[in-house]
């Protein structure tokens, strides 16, 4: 069975947001500006990936505002999980991880998905 290959957003602030995908257990990841622009910029970082496919989208951040790259995601029409950040704060916990990134998010994404 091939590894899922994940996309995962932590929404940080209403400043930014980070970016990773998953793919074949290795990590890339990029951070961009919580804005049009930012959204913009992610849609050409991916583009340049050799994933091109996700079985997931996962995003997490903590309760803040609607936020462009939020509002985004919220208007995808591909299956996106919110993670709860409490669940991201649980598996940081767990991990002993002290900060929360797209790294995390795609972590407990991949914990939370059903074995296949």
């Amino acid at each position: 069975m091939a590894s899922p290959v994940v996309l995962a957003i932590f929404i940080a602030s209403s400043a930014t947001f980070d970016a990773g995908v998953v793919s074949a257990g290795a990590y890339s990841r990029a951070a961009f500006p919580n804005s049009d622009q930012g959204i913009a910029q992610l849609g050409q970082w991916l583009g340049k990936l050799p994933a091109q496919e996700y079985d997931q989208v996962c995003v997490s951040g903590p309760n803040i505002d609607p936020t462009p790259a939020s509002r985004f995601w919220a208007s995808r029409k591909v299956p996106v999980i919110a993670v709860d950040y409490a669940q991201v704060r649980q598996y940081m916990k767990k991990h002993n991880i002290g900060a929360a990134s797209a790294n995390v998010v795609a972590k407990t994404c991949l914990a939370l998905l059903p074995r296949k």
